[in-house]
């Protein structure tokens, strides 16, 4: 007779078929209902885990969205309170902290959120074959404008993230992997393109730190206060510097400024 498992619930050795000299047929009746009642568990399990994912979701933007009201009302990060961001949401604090570590927890979340869409882009930018110039200075005139709108779109969290890495370690941890992501190929691009004899004779990773880091800060000067430079003033400077830092390029074509900065405002 074949070893059976021992502790196993559904075995029952007492029980056999009527006129087997094996339990088989009986273990397999045994077995079927106890797999329908755990798998009919299962499910149930699953469906809820479904929904409390769901409702958890929906709780987590409310509160993004209720911190993102309070800071384009005028209050700074740094001094908001868990309080006031339940009471704008409209739940308790046990259901802030069931969605949240801290307050530092959600504007990493927020800021992931926001960050990642325009980094991908820019990603995406970076990481092209050669193209025409003409081509090149679309894109990168485009790739700005997108950066520029969609840092006025998320002001309020975009300044809280640039001013909370200047005291939060954690927050600024964020902000230069960010940044890295973005540093990384754009030397590697510097490094290509010095081989083919067109960018600028600079050390690459420096060349490329410098060119992340002046497009970050430009775009928080220019929505965080009234710079008295326009925005397309800025994205052609933007898009001057960099194009010739990387591509050797002449200036972007001034007759095509307009197309991408439409919808900037």
């Amino acid at each position: 007779m074949p070893k059976l498992r021992r502790g196993a619930p559904e075995y029952r050795l007492s029980y056999r078929h009527e006129g087997s000299s094996t339990p088989y047929l009986t273990l397999c009746r045994i077995a079927r209902p106890t797999c329908r009642v755990e798998c009919g568990l299962v499910a149930v399990l699953s469906r809820r885990d479904e929904r409390w994912t769901a409702k958890r979701a929906a709780l987590e933007r409310d509160l993004l969205a209720a911190t993102e009201e309070l800071l384009e009302e005028g209050a700074a990060y740094a001094d908001l309170s868990i309080e006031q961001i339940t009471t704008r949401a409209g739940v308790s604090r046990t259901v802030f902290y069931g969605c949240f570590r801290d307050k530092r927890d959600l504007l990493m979340r927020a800021a992931r959120e926001m960050t990642d869409p325009l980094v991908e882009r820019a990603e995406e930018f970076v990481d092209r074959p050669a193209e025409p110039d003409e081509l090149l200075e679309e894109l990168a005139r485009e790739t700005l404008t997108l950066a520029l709108r969609f840092a006025r779109e998320h002001a309020p969290l975009f300044r809280a993230t640039v001013e909370a890495s200047t005291y939060d370690e954690t927050v600024a941890d964020y902000l230069r992997g960010v940044m890295d992501r973005l540093i990384d190929p754009v030397a590697h691009r510097f490094e290509k393109q010095q081989r083919a004899g067109r960018a600028l004779p600079l050390a690459p990773l420096a060349g490329a730190s410098v060119l992340v880091g002046m497009v970050l800060q430009a775009l928080y000067a220019q929505v965080g206060r009234d710079s008295g430079i326009g925005d397309e003033e800025l994205v052609d400077t933007l898009a001057t510097v960099w194009l010739r830092a990387v591509y050797g390029l002449r200036p972007p074509n001034p007759a095509s400024r307009a197309v991408f900065l439409d919808d900037v405002r």
